[in-house]
């Protein structure tokens, strides 16, 4: 009994640094989306995509240096990485994209629906076991994400679209990674990827062309998104490694407030009255596929 009374407050002040974790992952999002959208006013997405890219992987490449990791280089090198870094490139290009042209809430409650939508892929091809409540939870997650695009209404914009196919490159992303060899660390899993968007802006940036020499505001936002990439990873693997994804999974969805907060404060945006109906449905939906995992596990 004694030794019970004195691991619980360890085991309680645990769970809490890995809820803090990651609601601050969630806002370092945000702020990372956030600068994104300011560089895009001025900039065209390919040069967002190579500068955030490079920036981002100088700041990975860090803990890859530090750690010797790049002495596993070669086991890197697979066709699931392949496959990962097609999924993130798309991910990226299509959510920058949408983000440019979109309120920052609706891209980001749209995205959401990624983690449903892997569910169901899951199952699909990885055979995992997936319950019935969770299908219909995928279902009307989607019709949630209906309600935000509007499809035929003067809210309509194709951009929406684009947002939606952004959830199909991160389906491809994420079922590629849970297959990759866990031996390789995530910083050099982040650094390569890094590295191939800011040459895949390059490549879209030779033939969309428009690029602008960036001034110091420029610079500052591009560096302030790809460090809350990297802040939002750290966050993101201390909450995991401090507590079971099952309790910290649910705050994930702090995402979408914060969302809301950031697209009210810099951009005076607001949602209609359909699309808050639908960021709600997302939200709920996310929630009840985590518990019902939960329970069921």
């Amino acid at each position: 009994m004694t030794t019970t009374a004195r691991e619980a407050p360890s085991d309680a002040a645990e769970t809490s640094t890995a809820i803090l974790a990651m609601c601050g992952a969630m806002a370092f999002f945000i702020i990372s989306d956030a600068f994104s959208k300011l560089a895009s006013a001025s900039m065209p997405v390919s040069q967002v995509l190579t500068m955030r890219g490079f920036y981002a992987a100088l700041m990975f490449a860090v803990p890859v240096i530090a750690s010797g990791s790049l002495a596993l280089l070669p086991k890197l090198f697979s066709r699931l990485w392949a496959l990962r870094i097609a999924g993130e490139i798309g991910a990226a290009m299509t959510f920058l994209a949408a983000l440019a042209h979109m309120p920052i809430a609706n891209v980001t409650t749209i995205i959401q629906t990624a983690p449903l939508a892997t569910t169901a892929a899951a199952a699909v091809f990885l055979a995992e076991r997936v319950s019935t409540g969770q299908w219909v939870a995928t279902v009307v997650g989607f019709i949630g994400a209906l309600l935000i695009v509007q499809p035929g209404s003067t809210a309509f914009s194709w951009w929406s679209i684009v947002a939606l196919v952004s959830v199909a490159f991160v389906i491809c992303r994420d079922l590629s990674t849970r297959r990759m060899d866990r031996a390789i660390p995530s910083s050099l899993i982040n650094v390569s990827t890094s590295g191939c968007v800011a040459l895949a802006g390059l490549g879209l940036g030779y033939v969309q062309g428009g690029w602008v020499s960036p001034d110091l505001t420029n610079h500052v936002y591009l560096v302030g998104s790809a460090a809350g990439i990297a802040l939002a990873y750290h966050f993101l693997i201390v909450a995991i490694r401090k507590a079971p994804i099952s309790t910290i999974a649910p705050f994930r969805y702090t995402v979408v407030p914060m969302s809301l907060l950031a697209g009210w404060l810099i951009w005076h945006e607001i949602p209609d009255l359909l699309a808050l109906v639908g960021i709600v449905v997302i939200a709920s939906c996310g929630l009840y596929t985590f518990l019902a995992h939960h329970k069921r596990a």
